[in-house]
């Protein structure tokens, strides 16, 4: 308890001196800080997007203008609509529960777009916590790996703030998986995944210098990657890195010891590149989420979806129905978890969210950014990705997005 006061003040404090520096802190640190919740879910994350959001419409003729709207509030008002909806119809109430529960992601989504300016003093702040954070968030998983030990994450469950515990044995591929200082293996994988793709394609882009500390946190984060164990996060990597193709040429010397790497490790170690690939080909070997698994849980949440088609059976009803259902097992795929908890209308609002995503990228000609949202939504579909919700990848689009954008009005500048 002392613990989540003194974060939620430390957060709290840094936002009422700058608040575009308090709501990136929020946001980059989620993955850990989002664990210290106490009552029906109000974690130090909840009370600075709320916090923000009241900031937002005191202020509002400072920070709302026809210019300044964000592009993707049609699509995120629609899925939080559909939230709501789904609550209310379902006799969840008060509001507050609702938002704490699940979606106020979504006023973090916000309170980001309108309150994060690209300044070279917030901007330094943003890189240098991700950095900081990335790395502590690394060298803490690459320990776990090795020696099958989580302090952090033994003391988080001895003090109930967590309810699941990993067993000593679980390992793939030969390896621990790692945990690190969040949630679950998935969990650390996918911040790693995107802590990853943004500091490369600022690197490549020359928003930052791509120097020997961004080379060193990038090994550490793509090595991060692999010790979870997990191949959607794998594959969701993959795909993000897809982003940064366009600006590859710019860092020549960069690029080729990173791939000398790789590939001194391949060849070192075909074993475990070999396990990997057939985990891909035969997953029902592998361990873990098989084709006929999926299968099961499908059925399982349609049986569940069909009771109240439209609407869902009402937020987090999925939880009910893990306790309910042996076939469900973990629900492991967004689509799951919203055909039960939302029904028709949260599946069409929250495709429609991505879409938004997807055609204001493409209309600004940033075509190898969506590759950003599209690799998320690709690990939200294959894996739950426990600890982000489905707006998770789109933090990273708006930043990178707003920072683009301001590079392309310093670049225009200069041509005058």
């Amino acid at each position: 308890m002392i613990l989540y006061f003194l974060i939620t003040i430390i957060l709290l404090a840094v936002f009422f001196k700058s608040p575009s520096k308090g709501i990136v802190l929020a946001i980059l640190t989620q993955p850990t800080i989002s664990l210290f919740s106490v009552g029906r879910g109000y974690s130090p994350d909840f009370v600075i997007a709320v916090v923000a959001f009241i900031y937002l419409i005191v202020n509002s003729k400072r920070y709302f203008s026809k210019k300044s709207v964000c592009p993707f509030l049609i699509g995120l008002g629609a899925s939080l609509f559909s939230y709501v909806v789904s609550g209310f119809y379902n006799g969840q109430s008060p509001l507050i529960r609702i938002l704490a529960s699940s979606c106020y992601d979504y006023l973090l989504a916000i309170d980001l777009w309108y309150l994060y300016k690209p300044t070279k003093s917030n901007n330094k702040f943003l890189f240098s916590t991700l950095i900081i954070y990335g790395a502590i968030l690394s060298l803490y998983g690459i320990q776990e790996a090795i020696t099958a030990q989580n302090p952090f994450i033994q003391y988080m469950y001895n003090k109930g703030f967590i309810g699941v515990l990993q067993e000593d044995s679980y390992v793939r591929f030969g390896i621990y998986r790692a945990q690190s200082l969040t949630v679950w293996v998935s969990s650390f994988g996918t911040v790693c995944c995107f802590f990853l793709v943004f500091l490369l394609s600022c690197a490549f882009k020359g928003i930052i210098k791509f120097n020997k500390t961004v080379f060193v946190v990038s090994i550490l984060l793509l090595i991060s990657v692999f010790i979870t164990g997990t191949r959607s996060v794998m594959a969701m990597t993959a795909v993000a890195l897809c982003a940064t193709l366009p600006y590859f040429y710019k860092k020549p010397f960069y690029i080729a010891l990173f791939v000398a790497l790789i590939a001194a490790f391949v060849v070192n170690n075909p074993e475990y590149i070999n396990e990997i690939a057939d985990s891909f080909i035969n997953p029902e070997d592998a361990g873990g989420s098989s084709v006929q698994m999926r299968q099961y849980q499908l059925a399982a949440a349609l049986s569940y979806y069909y009771n109240s088609p439209i609407f869902g059976n009402g937020i987090d009803f999925i939880n009910i129905v893990k306790n309910q259902s042996s076939d469900i097992l973990g629900a492991e795929s967004i689509i799951f978890k919203t055909l039960v908890d939302r029904g028709a209308i949260g599946m069409v609002t929250l495709a429609f969210l991505y879409v938004n995503v997807i055609f204001v990228l493409i209309k600004r000609k940033y075509y190898f950014l969506c590759f950003v949202p599209l690799a998320f939504a690709f690990g939200k579909v294959t894996s739950l990705l426990p600890g982000q919700t489905e707006i998770y990848g789109i933090f990273w689009t708006i930043l990178l997005l707003k920072l683009f954008d301001e590079k392309y009005i310093q670049e225009e500048r200069r041509s005058l």
